[in-house]
């Protein structure tokens, strides 16, 4: 006998277990990433909702539910908000069937105007008639089936071998991140970073949040490059059950001809080989960023989408992303040519209204 409910906070020890015993489980699924968005962000609120074997008291199945509350872009039920990838966490097309009873009662509950299931491996587990399916991003990533000097042999050879031998004699250091100054320095260089890609910068207290949470365990770690001492580029990954992904880079455009990123990215597939994980992600791409995923292609990734289930239906035919719609260039705009103090407000309001 099968039973669905929501989860309380006595119940997250067994849950967190069960992400990691689940072949999909990652970080984005554990409690303190529930706790690290809603502390980072008071329109986010999340929960849990499990299906359980009566006789064993054991999950079978469960599904993170963030509520995402916006008085300029609408309500709205996301699985899960800001994570790179993500899967409902199911083992057979049963499994959505039972949970949607509960998820729907939240859905009206909430006055959302859709519910967002995003996925990476369950996608053929989800019964698409009563959701839409939508893909616009992809994910990139590397088995960690051979050692380090082997995968070098995957790799572009003028555009990524040769720069990682240019930054191995270009006298660059790597150290890890201990401390939040380390942070804050990488911080400042996600702030240039943002600048130039003229979008609004994430808070910092969400980075000070995944540091607090994830620090300590191990599951995140933090990279820093110098030459001399000057902190030319950073790195923030996270680690979990088989998988290391890249979650944040960002490096000074004055050093970038010293190719510190590939020194970044070449330093974390060694670290994560000789940590014994199996897989290393470049994390997602959107479809529109060509430049992007022709830098991760030539690192020999292997790519598939990442396919989003949006309900009902017709909601889901309406979500598609649209660059050069006049709200994404105004942003745009006002990214380029606000002082500092005024671009991490921007940062502020934009990220008020999203998940």
């Amino acid at each position: 006998m099968l039973t669905v409910s929501w989860l309380n906070k006595e119940d997250m020890p067994r849950w967190n277990a069960f992400v990691g015993g689940h072949p999909f489980g990652f970080v984005y699924h554990l409690s303190k990433w529930c706790e690290v968005l809603e502390t980072s962000f008071p329109h986010i609120k999340g929960r849990f909702l499990g299906l359980v074997d009566e006789d064993s008291g054991e999950f079978v199945a469960g599904l993170p539910v963030y509520e995402v509350r916006s008085w300029l872009t609408g309500n709205r039920l996301v699985s899960i908000p800001f994570s790179t990838f993500c899967d409902p966490l199911i083992s057979s097309p049963d499994h959505i069937s039972k949970l949607m009873p509960c998820l729907l009662e939240l859905f009206n509950a909430a006055r959302a105007s859709s519910i967002s299931l995003r996925t990476l491996h369950s996608s053929g587990l989800i019964r698409d008639g009563e959701f839409a399916v939508t893909c616009f991003f992809q994910h990139h990533f590397l088995p960690l089936d051979r050692e380090p000097q082997d995968l070098l042999k995957l790799f572009n050879a003028s555009c990524v071998r040769r720069r990682i031998a240019r930054a191995e004699k270009s006298h660059l250091e790597l150290r890890h991140g201990e401390s939040e100054a380390d942070l804050k320095a990488f911080y400042r260089l996600f702030i240039r970073l943002r600048r130039r890609l003229c979008l609004p910068p994430i808070p910092y207290r969400f980075f000070l949040s995944l540091w607090n949470q994830f620090r300590s365990t191990g599951e995140l770690g933090l990279s820093l490059v110098f030459h001399g001492a000057d902190i030319v580029a950073g790195m923030i990954m996270l680690k979990y059950n088989h998988v290391a992904t890249v979650e944040f880079i960002a490096d000074d455009e004055a050093h970038r001809h010293l190719s510190p990123n590939h020194l970044l990215y070449w330093e974390a597939m060694k670290e994560a080989c000789s940590e014994g994980y199996r897989v290393f992600s470049f994390g997602r791409t959107s479809v529109n960023s060509s430049s992007l995923m022709t830098f991760k292609g030539r690192w020999g990734t292997r790519v598939i989408d990442l396919p989003e289930y949006i309900y009902p239906l017709d909601q889901g035919r309406r979500m598609i992303p649209d660059d050069s719609s006049w709200k994404y260039r105004l942003i745009s705009v006002m990214a380029d040519v606000l002082p500092e103090s005024l671009f991490r407000l921007l940062g502020e309001f934009c990220y008020r209204h999203m998940g």
